[in-house]
Order: C-alpha cells, then structure tokens, then sequence
C-alpha cells in the first residue's frame, strides 16, 4: 500500500510485519536518501527493500547502523535498484556489522566504496564476526581497486557467500569477477581444510 514518508509512524501498530518495500521517487535531480523509520517499530521485520528510480538510496554508515541494529531478523535488505557508490556514502567495513547484527541474513543489495589496497587484520573483537547465512551479495556500481584484500575480508566474514553481483564505477564487472574467483578457491580451501583426515602420525 502507498504511504507517505510521514505516516511511517503508524505502521508501528503492526508489530508482527515481515516484509517492508519503500519505492523512493525524488523530484529529478535529487538522490534518494535512507528514510526516517520509527525506532523498535515492527521488531518482526525480515524483508526490507528500498529502491529508488534510476537513483541510488545514499546513507552513510551511522544510518545503516540504526537499521541493521533495530532488525536483526533481517533477511533480505535491498538499498537501491542500480546503486552507484560514487552517490553513497557506504564503505565496504560497514558489512562487519551487518555480519554481526544480522546473522540470519541471506540476501543483500548495496553499493559500497570498496577501495582497500591491502588487508587489514581483524581487531580481536572482530575475529569473532561472521555471518555464514549470507549466500547473495549483489553491489551495484561499485568502487574496487584491489581485488584480493576485498576477497579476503568477504570470505572471513561471510564463509558461505557463493554470487557476488557488480560492476566498478565505469560499469566493468573484471575487478568483481576476480573477487569471485579468489571466493571459490578460499570456500575450497575450507571444505579440505573441513573434510581432511587428522594426521595420526605424530
């Protein structure tokens, strides 16, 4: 059902809702923006989808905090159609703590600045993050440089991620295939590492 941004407030009376999907349509030439929901409205919530026409849903990572905190039961979350990271205001650090609010997430639509030139070791606190739920991450038009550490940090806090959808700011998907890449051979690592016999010889 259509409903202004400002009678959000009301669907705090359903608090058992599952599946949420705001359709964005600012005047031309704006970007859309992450709405203002009413905080601890609708705790059941599993299904958030937020798209804009054309236009990329900006934030930063304060806001999708508020979010993936107030939902942890989320299981979908889409933040735009085409999302372009050069609009946004997400970094590719802020999925730790989708990882570590959400852990039954399974599918999730972001774009993301993912400019990382090396690997940077998890805090202590953060060796303990992950989210094995996570199976689709679809990125939109998003910055990368280097696709190595990228992978790395994809594979140590979402180990069971298997598509990764997107393309760099120019529309190529080459950096992000190679992300792919270097995901397969890490998953596979992992399943021999899992399965291997222990060694009985000492």
């Amino acid at each position: 059902m259509p409903i202004a941004m400002k009678d959000l407030a009301k669907l705090a009376l359903l608090p058992n809702l599952q599946t949420f999907d705001i359709m964005i349509q600012p005047l031309f030439g704006e970007d859309g923006s992450l709405p203002v929901i009413p905080a601890h409205s609708f705790p059941a919530l599993q299904d958030l989808e937020i798209g804009a026409h054309t236009l990329t849903v900006a934030g930063n990572d304060e806001g999708l905090g508020d979010i993936i905190v107030a939902w942890p039961h989320l299981q979908v979350l889409k933040l735009g159609l085409y999302s372009r990271s050069r609009d946004t205001n997400f970094k590719l650090m802020s999925l730790i703590n989708i990882a570590k609010h959400c852990p039954d997430l399974g599918q999730l639509n972001i774009a993301v600045d993912a400019s990382m030139d090396q690997y940077v070791l998890p805090t202590r606190e953060e060796r303990d993050i992950f989210c094995e739920s996570l199976g689709m991450l679809e990125l939109g038009f998003s910055k990368i440089t280097t696709p190595n550490p990228v992978a790395i940090l994809l594979s140590r806090i979402f180990p069971r991620l298997t598509c990764i959808e997107g393309s760099d700011e120019d529309g190529q998907p080459a950096l992000w295939d190679e992300v792919s890449e270097h995901l397969y051979w890490m998953r596979l690592v992992r399943e021999e590492e899992r399965w291997s016999p222990e060694d009985d010889s000492a």
